[in-house]
């Protein structure tokens, strides 16, 4: 059992330190000056640019301070790795594991403790910058957009602080020659980063561990905190971090009560939780693509038939933001020259499923929707010039990426 005195009472003496060493301040100013340098690009874009685009007043650091920090994670990640390094070495170097080995603290105790003391000095230095620029936007009428400021504090940097702390603590502990560890923790990052930036989109979940590529398209309209996909997501890195953490306890050489086995078994079980959680949420991708590859295959089919002109649409759109679409639409009809119509073939976003059709009569016309096609069978067949009405009710959340088909790939 962890007792929560003594974790905090060696988190306390790690962070004050880790506070004293010239690595800690190097990379927190680089990583600081990396994070002002984007903050300040995209400014100039959103000014210079934001006028003439819609599209480029989306480069805002009102809406982009998570994608900001995720440049500041991307190099205060690597210092993370430095700043573990003494999780065992500096007890040795200054002969003082003999003295801490002989502290009535258990192993997990004393990891979790060490976490903590580089944690904390490494989260508090990145919330004083956010609540700094979201300060100056705010005295400058922009302020930054709450929900991707706690996306980056609490949903990015903790779980990605976690993890790697957790890799570096059991590469430490399992390879002795602290430059051995050093050359192998730096080959990991650079296998991490290489993964996240050369491997495709739908593998995103399981190769970025910021979460910088699973956060919401910036909106003033529907703002979201964060994703389904991309919360459950960063709880799997956070499982990851702590499993590994775990692991670190049952590899530190102090002895203790504790079993090793027991603590590399609640290890590796939080770990392959997350691998399975990571696993899930790539191969659902994998699947919504696939899923695509078909609607594009379907609409391709369908190419050359015949469809109506439409005259006219009348109607009511209800428009829920977050939550739902409805339609009650009108359609006129009319049969092109030279060509004459039994159905009435439309494409309509596969999230939004009919409910009931009907025609200018008020007679039910049947239906067939699939894969993006919405195939009416009308009542009458239409000779080339004639025209009808269908009416039709229809509700649901829209897919994303179906106006996407051309990409699908």
């Amino acid at each position: 059992m962890i007792r929560l005195k003594m974790m905090m009472g060696i988190a306390r003496a790690e962070s004050r330190l880790t506070r004293r060493l010239v690595r800690y301040w190097v990379f927190m100013i680089l990583a600081a000056l990396v994070g002002a340098f984007f903050y300040a690009q995209y400014s100039l874009l959103h000014y210079q640019f934001s006028s003439a685009s819609a599209t480029v007043g989306t480069l805002n650091p009102r809406f982009l301070i998570s994608d900001i920090g995720f440049r500041y994670l991307f190099v205060f990640l690597v210092g993370i790795i430095f700043l573990g390094m003494d999780v065992r070495a500096r007890d040795v170097r200054e002969r003082m594991d003999g003295v801490l080995d002989a502290l009535p603290c258990s192993n997990l105790e004393l990891v979790f403790g060490k976490y903590i003391g580089v944690f904390v000095p490494s989260w508090i230095p990145l919330t004083l910058i956010i609540l700094t620029l979201w300060a100056v936007g705010f005295i400058w009428g922009g302020s930054i957009q709450p929900h991707t400021m706690i996306y980056l504090l609490f949903w990015m940097a903790i779980p990605a602080f976690t993890l790697i702390i957790g890799i570096a603590y059991c590469v430490l502990l399992l390879v002795k020659h602290r430059g051995a560890a050093s050359v192998l923790l730096l080959a990991i990052m650079a296998g991490i980063y290489a993964a996240f930036f050369f491997s495709p989109i739908w593998l995103a979940p399981a190769t970025d561990m910021t979460g910088g590529a699973l956060n919401s398209f910036p909106s003033d309209i529907i703002p979201e905190v964060i994703t389904g996909e991309a919360m459950i997501q960063r709880i799997a890195v956070m499982l990851m971090g702590l499993g590994l953490l775990w692991m670190a306890a049952g590899f530190h050489p102090r002895k203790d009560d504790g079993k090793f086995a027991q603590r590399f078994g609640v290890g590796l079980l939080l770990i392959s939780v997350a691998a399975a959680t990571l696993g899930g949420i790539v191969l659902a991708r994998k699947n919504g693509i696939e899923e695509r590859l078909v609607w594009k295959t379907a609409h391709e089919a369908r190419l050359n038939d015949p469809v109506p002109n439409m005259t006219s649409i009348t109607g009511e759109v209800v428009v829920n933001p977050g939550e739902s679409l409805a339609l009650d639409l009108e359609i006129g009809c009319l049969a092109g020259q030279g060509e004459s119509l039994e159905s009435a073939l439309f494409s309509l976003n596969p999230g939004i499923l009919v409910k009931e059709a009907k025609d200018g009569q008020d007679r039910p016309v049947s239906f067939n929707q699939e894969n993006g096609l919405l195939d009416f069978k009308l009542n009458e067949t239409l000779a080339s010039g004639e025209s009808s009405v269908v009416r039709f009710t229809a509700e649901g959340i829209p897919e994303q990426f179906f106006g996407f088909l051309d990409g699908a790939h």
